[in-house]
């Protein structure tokens, strides 16, 4: 298996494209742990560039409105999660 990591926006464009390839792969198959391991390094250079901006407040928003209590307007992580879930397939 030879993956590499993600660290660029090309490097997450392209684990994308093939994670949408091996999307219908079989559990315990080499494709199957190939996709694993690309949703894994995805989720993780997701959380460290795209979390973070999500959360941070835009300069140009008045300080009166970091004291608003509606929350985030984005899903936690356990819901984007559910996109790379896939279903097992028993044989």
């Amino acid at each position: 298996m030879n993956i590499k990591p993600v660290r660029t926006k090309t490097d997450h464009r392209a684990a994308l494209k093939e994670i949408g390839s091996l999307m219908n792969a079989r559990a315990n198959t080499p494709e199957g742990e190939r996709l694993d391991v690309l949703v894994t390094l995805v989720e993780a250079y997701e959380h460290k560039h795209f979390q973070a901006a999500a959360f941070s407040r835009p300069r140009a928003m008045p300080q009166q409105a970091s004291s608003c209590t509606t929350g985030p307007s984005v899903s936690p992580p356990s819901h984007r999660r559910t996109f790379f879930t896939r279903p097992t397939h028993s044989s």
